[in-house]
């Protein structure tokens, strides 16, 4: 079947591995040895001593763990090589292990991090990347990624899957961007100085490749890195995939995870290497998209003529640009005039500036003003220049343009948000009367025919140095009413209230240290549903894209005129190229509803910041399936511009009456986050409310 004919494609791909290799060839070629090292010295000793041995290819070891692995090229030095080792060990011996042995994820991670072995190896249709091992992982960058202050790399990860295994298989593939701070740069601040103790260094050589540094060996002191996110950095972040060109693609995670794979088949063929991404048409069929057309509109009329007070709590330059930036755009787009003020108005709409991760501490002494928070580090890259001349520039831009998504999107986010926390202190649903017409009275979904309640504890921060990590909760528990006609009514439900209430104890049961990922309980009374999330993420026909992008250059090399990429995210191509990214699409597998949340499919921009994950929609009682309704919840837009949420809109309406209460969601760093600089999942999944 032609491409013009064939518009969809079968299936979707999820981050899950479907690879193989021929056993008896494995284990003629490579030797695997497997030891157990008690600290973070031993094993960086190990590695140094490693280092002597020509057949090592590859070194499987992390900061925070203990297993260390090595794959060796045939088994010449693998008596040395025990032998060396074993005069370090501090519990096990070291021990040889063959394929069987060792579990899938590991098998694929020693060979994904024997690319490092060769960094001469150059791709004929892709940007060349080195892979360079380190800290027990593959990292890749491009000359491009080498800033003054900072590396920005891609980290490719094989880890053993903790959801879904039975229905997709128990190998996954992570991919989140890493920074490497400069020694230098870490150097300037006492508050930064000090992780540099502890924390591995690594050197870049040749501007090729990085390894562990071995004082100067490899270069000038200047050019040492550690693995770590500093306060003064911005954080480490790649698009998820571009689509306006080759080389934009090529750039990107899912550019870069295609050649990584093209280069694994090539660099083990020789032992029957095949991978590929798990296929499943499990969502084939079940979509949700519903026009939102005129919600600008509605906001527009919303606000028109209204005045917002803002507050500058950092009165840094940058702010100050904030302020004057945020102040034209209003009033030009949507006719609301923004008023300087050095305090919250009571009883009235206030936005407030504060700092990159400072909560502002009056926050609990709002009582009844309608507060936005913005932070400097998020809108100064929008409204600010630190060049004079290129402020004015900006400015000049701002005052006479069209103005441009990025900012629209912001005040939209703003105002919208405005509107929802008003809501919630006078208790109504300004937006309800415009989302039945234009969502719920529509096919599939005609009307709310039930009475729903939304339950939510926020998680707190736990105290106890030894299990910091564990997940812990309030001792109390939000909850929202939604009536048929819209209406709504809240209630914090205390401890006491649930221990005689058989349903409220199940509810309140689910929100604990072995089920973090959970998102809120939805129940109608006689069926009840935990939101969950899990490690499942959507791939995009990668490969696809690519050789259309391709064929377009080539097609149209000389004529600028002609878009790359509409033929890709148009309507009538986008199920063939991007149903991984696109829309609200579900399955129903026993009792339970797994779904994932992408882009509108009518709003399918050049580049997509953001993978989607797959949620579980698990039953906790009751015996009908998760009703259509559900998904209606999800396309409200004035929680997200112009972009779906991933668990139903009155969460949002719930959180924000929680935090009236000050209970705010508490969100750990891991340890290794805070010395390592280490990627957060949802840095790059639809996990949270916002922009």
């Amino acid at each position: 079947m032609s491409e013009k004919e064939h518009k969809h494609t079968d299936g979707i791909l999820v981050n899950r591995l479907n690879f193989k290799v021929n056993e008896v060839e494995f284990n003629k070629r490579y030797t695997i040895l497997h030891a157990e090292y008690s600290t973070y010295e031993v094993r960086k000793k190990a590695v140094r001593l490693l280092s002597k041995f020509p057949t090592v290819k590859a070194i499987r070891y992390e900061y925070g763990g203990t297993s260390f692995y090595i794959l060796l090229e045939g088994n010449s030095e693998k008596e040395a090589i025990i032998k060396t080792l074993n005069t370090i060990v501090l519990d096990e011996p070291v021990k040889e292990e063959k394929y069987g042995q060792v579990a899938p994820d590991m098998i694929f991670e020693l060979l994904l991090i024997g690319l490092s072995h060769n960094a001469s190896d150059i791709e004929d249709d892709g940007e060349n990347l080195t892979y360079s091992n380190l800290d027990g992982g593959v990292y890749t960058f491009e000359p491009e990624d080498v800033k003054e202050d900072r590396i920005v790399t891609f980290n490719i990860k094989a880890r053993r899957a903790k959801d879904c295994v039975d229905i997709f298989g128990e190998t996954q593939m992570q991919f989140p961007a890493q920074t490497f701070a400069s020694v230098s740069k870490m150097n300037e601040k006492e508050e930064d100085r000090k992780y540099l103790i502890e924390l591995p260094r690594f050197q870049m050589v040749n501007n090729m490749y990085m390894k562990l540094s071995n004082g100067d060996e490899f270069g000038s002191v200047s050019r040492e890195y550690v693995k770590h996110g500093y306060r003064g950095m911005k954080k480490a972040s790649m698009e998820f995939l571009a689509l306006s060109g080759v080389h934009d693609f090529d750039k990107s995670k899912m550019g870069r995870t295609r050649l990584t794979l093209r280069k694994m088949r090539r660099e083990y063929a020789d032992i029957g290497l095949e991978v590929e991404f798990v296929r499943t048409d499990l969502f084939d069929g079940n979509k949700y998209n519903k026009k939102n057309s005129g919600f600008e509109k509605l906001l527009k009329k919303l606000w028109e003529g209204k005045t917002i007070h803002i507050i500058d709590k950092v009165k840094s330059p940058a702010t100050v640009s904030i302020v004057r930036g945020i102040t034209l755009d209003m009033k030009k787009e949507f006719d609301v005039d923004i008023v300087p003020s050095e305090e919250v108005v009571k009883d009235d709409y206030n936005i407030v500036v504060v700092h990159k991760n400072t909560r502002d501490p009056d926050h609990l002494t709002y009582d009844d003003a309608m507060v936005q928070h913005i932070s400097q580090k998020n809108f100064a890259p929008i409204y600010h220049r630190k060049d004079e001349k290129k402020l004015k520039e900006l400015f000049d831009k701002i005052e006479s343009e069209k103005i441009s998504n990025q900012r629209k999107s912001s005040l939209v986010a703003i105002l919208s948000d405005l509107i929802i926390k008003d809501d919630v202190i006078h208790i109504r649903q300004t937006f309800f009367d415009w989302y039945k017409e234009r969502i719920l009275d529509k096919d599939p979904v005609n009307s709310l025919d039930r009475r729903w309640r939304f339950y939510d504890r926020v998680r707190i921060e736990n105290t106890d140095p030894e299990h910091r990590m564990d997940a812990k909760y309030s001792d109390k528990m939000g909850c929202l009413e939604l009536d048929t006609d819209g209406s709504m009514t809240y209630r914090l439900i205390e401890e006491t209230e649930v221990k005689d209430d058989f349903q409220l104890q199940l509810i309140w049961n689910q929100f604990n240290k072995d089920q973090s990922n959970i998102k809120g309980v939805m129940s109608d009374g006689d069926n009840t549903y935990a939101f969950l999330s899990t490690d499942v993420r959507m791939i995009p026909e990668i490969d696809m894209i690519r050789q259309k992008l391709r064929g377009n250059e080539k097609g149209h090399a000389n004529d600028e005129s002609v878009s790359l990429t509409g033929d890709i995210r148009t309507r009538s191509s986008y199920e063939l190229y991007l149903k991984a990214c696109t829309d609200v699409r579900y399955a129903y597998v026993k009792s339970d509803c797994y779904y994932f949340v992408g882009v509108r499919g009518d709003n399918i921009d050049t580049v997509l910041h953001w993978s989607a994950g797959l949620l579980r929609i698990k039953r906790l009682e009751g015996r009908d399936k998760v009703p259509e309704v559900v998904f209606d919840m999800m396309l409200a837009p004035f929680v997200r511009l112009n972009r779906f949420t991933i668990i139903p809109y009155p969460f949002k309406y719930l959180r924000e009456f929680e935090k009236t209460y000050g209970l705010e969601n508490f969100v750990p760093e891991d340890p290794s986050e805070e010395e390592t600089g280490k990627d957060r999942e949802n840095q790059w999944t639809l996990d949270m409310f916002g922009i």
